[in-house]
């Protein structure tokens, strides 16, 4: 019994000795174990002086030139040239790498970058960890004489946490569920900041790299992404939350698309991580009348042998803020769900995503649309390859899940600021999230699981003659743009 008792002891002293490591290792923001003497420091330096820097940052401050835009010769220095579209490239081999850069839509003080890639997570949690500065390249508009402008990192924003943090409530929670991820996943979704004392407007067409050294010469190179100029173009587009891989079948493929314009989207972006190769005359037809945008994600940098990707998700967290910040400024709402799922309007009287918002009883800032997950079985229906399948599945689950739980959103770009994979929990002053009562608007999640206890749901049997109509046209077409390419 005293044995026992010690035993006891042992493990409880060992696990609260577990919770204090991780809680030190993990849960500390990684911001506050880095140095705060360093505040935001912004160099800017002529390419006519490229060769020729201090040797220190304090160096560089003593000669900053009070006109940035200064013009001097530069003719013989050559503008690197971006990788595009966007892809990952290397950093630091192994451990820090980037893939797209986005110029804040919403800050005319000061121009502020958001840098999205990814961390090796020992390095993340590092308090002396690889200091890292932000190298712009741009023209000056009347004269096309090139300038470059360096700032040092300071903030790194771990989305990771950031979604871990509002998502688990209890820091036991959250204690756990980093343990989890760093037992199983070597690289962290991270979005570096880049702070620089000048207009935005001043920075378009420019090409951004990060760099340890800002007398190095980098081997990335990121086109500078902003919609300043481009305006509100869009009302919904749809971005798949994860990259596209697998065997999807071609009828759902056109049938997710199709459905997905009725409802009112204008364009979908996807992630392609390894579409296929079958899928290819549906995906040029669609890029061709530019509804479809297909964005590379591949993630071999970050592989074992070229194999085994060490990520949560394939760095989903990435993924949606990298389409978040695409579209800021461009279309008016952003669409959340993967290639198994549909937000259906489902009021009878409804037919599209805007008709289902203006029925919603919210706010006017609201900076989300929450649909919870109805689970529909793949199981039950008649697997015929002329039937469409959501209109041959129709039992779904009689439950239906909480909107804590693996429920999808339709994020408000006006209001929004902070997102995640199931909810948005983050906007302007005064936003909050609204979650549609199921009689307006739901998640119709597709699922070959079994169901024990199901329900008949006909709602999207009100667009059974549109969908089959545009499925046929969408058939025809593909058809027509194949002959035309081979003739």
């Amino acid at each position: 019994m005293i044995m026992n008792r010690n035993n006891r002891c042992m493990v409880l002293f060992l696990c609260a000795l577990l919770i204090v490591i991780t809680w030190l290792v993990v849960i500390m923001d990684p911001r506050s174990l880095l140095s705060s003497s360093t505040d935001i420091r912004n160099m800017a330096y002529n390419l006519s002086t490229r060769w020729n820097l201090p040797k220190n940052l304090s160096d560089l401050n003593e000669k900053l030139n009070p006109d940035p835009f200064i013009e001097t010769e530069t003719s013989s220095f050559s503008y690197p040239e971006p990788v595009d579209p966007d892809n990952w490239q290397t950093v630091v081999p192994d451990k820090i790498f980037v893939y797209s850069a986005h110029l804040d839509s919403w800050n005319f003080v000061e121009s502020i970058i958001h840098v999205l890639g990814t961390i090796l997570h020992t390095e993340l949690t590092n308090p002396n960890r690889i200091r890292l500065f932000c190298k712009i390249w741009t023209f000056r508009e009347d004269t096309q004489i090139p300038n470059v402008y360096i700032s040092e990192i300071t903030e790194v924003n771990d989305l990771l946490k950031t979604w871990a943090d509002m998502y688990w409530s209890s820091h036991l929670s959250r204690i756990l569920f980093y343990g989890y991820f760093m037992a199983y996943f070597r690289y962290r979704d991270v979005e570096y900041v880049c702070r620089f004392n000048m207009a935005s407007d001043n920075l378009s067409n420019s090409v951004v790299q990060i760099v340890t050294d800002y007398k190095e010469e980098p081997n990335n190179a990121m086109k500078l992404h902003s919609n300043f100029k481009t305006g509100l173009n869009l009302n919904f587009t749809v971005c798949l939350e994860r990259p596209l891989f697998g065997n999807i079948p071609s009828r759902w493929f056109v049938e997710w698309i199709e459905a997905n314009v009725i409802f009112g989207a204008e364009k979908i972006i996807i992630h392609n991580k390894s579409l296929p190769e079958y899928l290819d005359p549906y995906v040029n037809y669609y890029k061709s009348i530019g509804l479809l945008e297909v964005i590379p994600w591949h993630l071999q940098l970050l592989s074992i042998n070229k194999t085994v990707t060490l990520t949560h998700m394939d760095l989903q967290m990435t993924m949606i803020y990298d389409c978040f910040y695409r579209l800021q400024k461009y279309s008016r709402y952003i669409v959340y769900i993967d290639i198994d799922e549909l937000i259906v309007p489902r009021s009878p009287s409804d037919r599209t995503w805007s008709d289902m918002i203006r029925h919603l009883n919210c706010s006017l800032c609201s900076h989300s649309y929450g649909a919870r997950q109805m689970l529909f079985n793949l199981c039950h229906s008649s697997r015929n390859n002329t039937t469409l399948i959501t209109m041959d599945a129709r039992d779904r689950n009689t439950e239906i899940s909480k909107y804590s739980s693996r429920s999808k959103y339709i994020a408000n770009t006006f209001c929004i600021r902070s997102l995640s994979i199931h909810f948005a929990y983050g906007g302007v002053e005064n936003s909050s999230t609204c979650v549609m009562p199921i009689e307006i608007g739901g998640l119709h999640h597709y699922k070959g699981i079994k169901i024990s206890r199901t329900t008949q749901d006909d709602t999207m049997i009100k667009y059974r003659t549109e969908l089959q109509r545009r499925f046929q046209i969408t058939e025809e077409n593909v058809i027509a743009h194949l002959w035309k390419q081979h003739l």
